[in-house]
C-alpha cells in the first residue's frame, strides 16, 4: 500500500506467543496472554498518532514516573510496554485501580447522574468533604478514622492500602461527611460559602445580621 499510494496505517508487530507478566503496585503480578492482543496501529491513515503512541512518548518526555488509571486500561499494557521496549525507554511503575460503582453495584457512570467534582461543589459540597470523601473510596488508612485533612492524606496514604475490589459510592456517605465538615466552619465562613448558594434560591443577602441568622 505505501509503494502504490494507497492509505495506510502504521502498525506495532506484538508477540503471538506467550504472555506478558509486569508487577501493578495494586494488583501485584500481572499475567496477559499475547494472543488476546493486536497489533497496535501507532500512526493512522492520516499520519497522526494514535493515542497509545502518544501518551507513552508524553510520560516520558514528562519523567512520569507511576501510572495510576483505572482497571479498564490493564489490557492497553501489553501494547505500551512494547512500544516502551521499541523505543528504549524504561516503562513507568503502573497501578490499576477499581471502578466506583453505584449502589446496586454497576459501574458508575455519567449517564446515571453527576460524576464529576463540579458537579457536586455546585450543590454545596465542600472541597474538603470531597476530597476525604473520594480518598476512603478503594483506600484503607488501617483504622476506623473517617475525618482526615489533606495533610494526614498526605502522610498516611499509600498505594498498599488500595482495595482490589470495586468501591460503592455512597451518596448518603457524602452528605454526612459534608454535615460534619460544614459544623466545623466558623460562624464568618459558614456565611461566606453559603452566602453565593442562598443568593442562587432567592434569599435577600444584603442585610449581614440577617443573613447570619439564616
Amino acid at each position: 500500500r505505501l509503494d502504490v499510494g494507497d492509505p495506510h496505517v502504521i502498525r506495532l508487530k506484538m508477540p503471538r506467543e506467550g504472555e506478558t507478566v509486569f508487577e501493578d503496585l495494586v494488583r501485584g503480578t500481572i499475567r496477559i496472554q499475547n494472543e488476546q492482543v493486536d497489533d497496535q496501529v501507532l500512526l493512522k491513515s492520516d499520519g497522526f498518532p494514535t493515542y497509545h503512541l502518544a501518551v507513552v512518548v508524553d510520560d516520558h518526555l514528562m519523567g512520569i514516573t507511576h501510572i495510576i488509571r483505572g482497571e479498564e486500561w490493564l489490557l492497553s499494557v501489553p501494547k505500551h510496554l512494547q512500544i516502551y521496549k521499541a523505543l528504549g525507554w524504561e516503562s513507568p511503575n503502573m497501578a490499576h485501580l477499581s471502578l466506583l460503582l453505584n449502589p446496586d453495584r454497576t459501574k458508575l457512570s455519567k449517564r446515571q447522574g453527576d460524576v464529576a467534582v463540579e458537579d457536586y461543589m455546585a450543590k454545596g459540597y465542600l472541597p474538603e468533604a470531597l476530597v476525604n470523601f473520594v480518598a476512603l473510596l478503594g483506600w484503607s488508612p488501617g483504622s476506623d478514622e473517617e475525618f482526615f485533612s489533606l495533610e494526614a492524606l498526605v502522610e498516611q496514604f499509600s498505594l498498599e492500602r488500595i482495595s482490589k475490589s470495586g468501591s460503592v459510592f455512597d451518596l448518603e456517605k457524602l452528605n454526612w461527611m459534608n454535615r460534619h465538615y460544614l459544623r466545623q466552619l466558623s460562624e464568618d465562613a459558614a456565611v461566606k460559602y453559603l452566602t453565593p448558594f442562598l443568593t442562587a434560591a432567592g434569599a435577600d443577602v444584603s442585610d449581614a445580621d440577617k443573613t447570619r441568622k439564616i
